[in-house]
């Protein structure tokens, strides 16, 4: 899609090209590991809580997933949070033991 849009635009039409926009983002908006990637990239900029925030669209769109909370763990700790990190570090462990 993004190769459309930059298509689209090289050839003047800016409304096609918008329209497969709206579409990437539609998709990246549902996409819990999109949030995930995003809230990784932040974390290793040190922006524990826009790492944090990014976790939460990835953990309300996929809920069993341990490794999301393994890094809201280790983003609350950064944080000072650490009755937070304990709570996630512990969902992270019971989701992984559940996929075992």
């Amino acid at each position: 899609l993004a190769n459309l849009v930059a298509i689209y635009s090289a050839l003047g039409d800016t409304e096609l090209a918008d329209e497969y926009r709206q579409r990437i983002r539609r998709w990246r908006d549902m996409n819990p590991y999109y949030h995930f990637g995003v809230a990784q990239a932040l974390y290793d900029q040190k922006r524990f809580d826009d790492a944090l925030i990014s976790l939460q669209s990835a953990i309300r769109l996929k809920r069993d997933e341990d490794e999301f909370y393994l890094l809201q763990g280790r983003a609350f700790t950064e944080v000072g949070r650490p009755d937070r990190a304990i709570a996630s570090f512990a969902r992270a462990k019971e989701l992984a033991a559940a996929r075992e």
